[in-house]
Order: C-alpha cells, then sequence, then structure tokens
C-alpha cells in the first residue's frame, strides 16, 4: 500500500506526534498560504488538515487545487457553534483541535488509513527473526503491546506465522506472531507483524517499554503554535548557518556526496543512511552539488546536526535543546523561503514535515557504520 499524503496548514490539533510518527503517510507542514498554494500545485494530497482560522482563506484562496481533495476542518471548542459556517466555505469534516482520537478517526474514514488503538512507540533496533525455517537479523521501527513493524522484511504470505526476538532487550524477549500486511514506508518496505500468542509476563513487559517509551517522547510538545508570532523570531538561517560552522557538517555532506556518485560500496554511519533515505528532491541536489537556495542549504545541515545528535548525546537535556532549535529552524523556514520561486517553495512544506518527523519519530540512534547504498 502506498504511503497517504496528508498536507497540513498551521498544525494537526492534538494528533500532530501521531502522524509524525507513522511510515504509512507522507506529510506536507505547511505555515502560509503561498507554501501550501505552491505545494499542491506541485502535487496534489489525498487530505489536508486545517485550523479553523485558516479554513476560509485556504479554501477561497486554493478552490481550484481542493477539488476532490477533502479538507478536515480543526475547531476550538470555543468556536463549535460556527461550525456551519466552515461547511459553508467547503470544509469536508469538522474536529475539535484538542481530541487526538477524532482528528485520526477523521483521517481515517477520509483516506482508508487505518486507526491503532494499541499505542505504538518507535523502536529503531535490530530484531531477530524466525521464518520459514530460517533466521536472519532486521531492523524494527516501531514496537507495541499488538505488534511491530519490521523493515525490508523477506517475501511472506499474509498469515505467515514468525518468531520475533527483542534481541536488543534485557533479557532478549522471543515473540510469536503473524504477517498481517506489507507497506512501502517513506525508508522503504515495511512489514507489520501481529502478536498472536502473547502471555501475560510478555504483555507486561510490552506495556512497560510502550509507557517508558511513550513518557519520554512526550516530554517535548505537541507541534501546535508553529504559526503564532512568525515574524518575531530572532533565529535565522544566517544565524544557523554561522552556529554550524567549523561544527564538522561539511565531512558529513562529502560522505553523502561520494555515496551519491561511487560505484562501490561507501560505508557511512547509520544515522547518516536514515537521513540520506528521507531526503527532499531539492535537498539530494545540494548533495549532487547542484544550486539550491540558501534555505535548502540549511535545511539539509539541520537535519545532518539534528541527527548526528541524536546518534551521539549522553544526557537529554542536549537532545532536547537540539529539537528545540530544530523546531525554531522549521518556523524561520516560513519567512526565510517566502521569497523564494513558486517551484522552489513548493518544497518547503515537505522539508519541514521531514524534519518535524525527524524530531518526533526518531528516537537515539546507532552511530555504528553501515554499507548501505543511497537509495
Amino acid at each position: 500500500m502506498k504511503p497517504v499524503s496528508i498536507m497540513i496548514l498551521a498544525d494537526a490539533g492534538a494528533a500532530g506526534r501521531d502522524l509524525l510518527v507513522r511510515r504509512d503517510v507522507e506529510l506536507g507542514w505547511a505555515l502560509t498560504l503561498p507554501e501550501i498554494q505552491a505545494a499542491m500545485e506541485r502535487r496534489r494530497p489525498r487530505i489536508v488538515l486545517v485550523r479553523a482560522e485558516f479554513a476560509a482563506d485556504l479554501m477561497s484562496r486554493c478552490a481550484d487545487l481542493l477539488e476532490r481533495v477533502p479538507v478536515i476542518v480543526m475547531v476550538a471548542p470555543s468556536d463549535w457553534s460556527r461550525r456551519e459556517s466552515y461547511f459553508d466555505v467547503g470544509a469536508t469534516a469538522l474536529v475539535s483541535r484538542d481530541s487526538k482520537a477524532r482528528i485520526l478517526e477523521a483521517v481515517s474514514e477520509l483516506t482508508g488509513l487505518p486507526t491503532r488503538y494499541a499505542p505504538r512507540v518507535p523502536y529503531p533496533e535490530v530484531v531477530d527473526v524466525g521464518l520459514l525455517g530460517s533466521r536472519i537479523y532486521l531492523e524494527a521501527t516501531e514496537l507495541g503491546t499488538s505488534g511491530i513493524s519490521i523493515r525490508d522484511f523477506p517475501p511472506a504470505r499474509v498469515g505467515e506465522q514468525v518468531e520475533v526476538t527483542l534481541v536488543m532487550m534485557e533479557p532478549a524477549l522471543s515473540l510469536s506472531g503473524m504477517v498481517v500486511r506489507s507497506h512501502i514506508g517513506r525508508m522503504g518496505p515495511v512489514s507489520e507483524i501481529a502478536f498472536n500468542a502473547l502471555n501475560e509476563r510478555e504483555r507486561t513487559i510490552l506495556e512497560a517499554f510502550v509507557t517508558q517509551e511513550s513518557a519520554r517522547c512526550a516530554s517535548f510538545p505537541e507541534p501546535v503554535g508553529l504559526t503564532s508570532d512568525l515574524m518575531s523570531s530572532t533565529f535565522t538561517l544566517d544565524l544557523f548557518q554561522a552556529m554550524g560552522s567549523g561544527s564538522g557538517l561539511e565531512q558529513w555532506l562529502g560522505l553523502l556526496r561520494k555515496r551519491q556518485h561511487s560505484d562501490s560500496e561507501v560505508r557511512a554511519p547509520k544515522w547518516l543512511v536514515c537521513v540520506e533515505r528521507e531526503l527532499s528532491e531539492l535537498e539530494r541536489w545540494v548533495v549532487v552539488g547542484r544550486k539550491c537556495p540558501a534555505f535548502v542549504h540549511a535545511a539539509l545541515e539541520m537535519r545532518l546536526d539534528l541527527a548526528r545528535a541524536q546518534a551521539s548525546v549522553v544526557g537529554d537535556s542536549s537532545l532536547t535543546e537540539s529539537c528545540e532549535l530544530a523546531l525554531d529552524f522549521c518556523r524561520t523556514l516560513a519567512t526565510d523561503a517566502a521569497s523564494s520561486s513558486r517551484s522552489e517553495l513548493a518544497y518547503v512544506p515537505e522539508i519541514r514535515a521531514g524534519i518535524l518527523s525527524q524530531i518526533y519519530g526518531w528516537t537515539k540512534i546507532s552511530d555504528e557504520n553501515t554499507g548501505t547504498h543511497a537509495a
């Protein structure tokens, strides 16, 4: 199943974090009307989420682009009495911006995207998989009490029985499951394995792990309010680039270029491979040396800087500082990219969504080298 394309204007209410960590969606995250208009001219999304205060302007300015594209308007409880006015301007569905469940239900109903009732947390760890009498080490992406998502799973029928050993847990935990579906995520093929024989001990261990990881992720707030007082930010792309000068980022850019141009295997840290897989088209242009706007260079450097921090950070406080810097950078894009051409502006929502997904969807990444080729 192809990822569902979702375009967000301003924020996604209480569901932002949940959408950012999913691997079966392709997000665009616009903060201004020109951004979302340019992005939809380049590629129509499957669905649009918009805060109520931007809804009328969006549907007036982008009426042609929104033809046959459902629009979910997220409304503050105090504005619910005005719900008819939102339907009058073209809203497909209205939901409370404070209700994660209602937002995700609306997305599911309008796109067919499955709604998970058991929470998942990021789990980018190696697992030992037993399938059809053989064993193989693969990389997981998410884990919950209902199942696990695993990348690059070998061909298997839906319903095929497997054994998954979580070798990075102490002690290692072996669980029985079955293949329920496969899809193409942002980082390649992903197979979903449903646990089908959990005993109470195994369920308790998984519930404790999910609770611990959820609490850790929840320490960073939902990505809302990004559009408030944009012009007041003291952060600029020039300031970021000055902060990054001499920090070794050019070394990693050089390694990315080698991986793009080399016919032989070029080994790189796992975190760098993860960044490489998720780059937008414009960011890939920077890697190969094509001319690009300054904001694209800065975005790529921000991705590298953040990923390196996620791979090597010793304490949570320094990682939080890196994430806060990246979040402010996402706001800054709205002003620093505003004067770009329409064709360049069209990539801003995709680039911003990629950085936000990195902030909210990545846990600590191994710093080990891998020979995986560039995508």
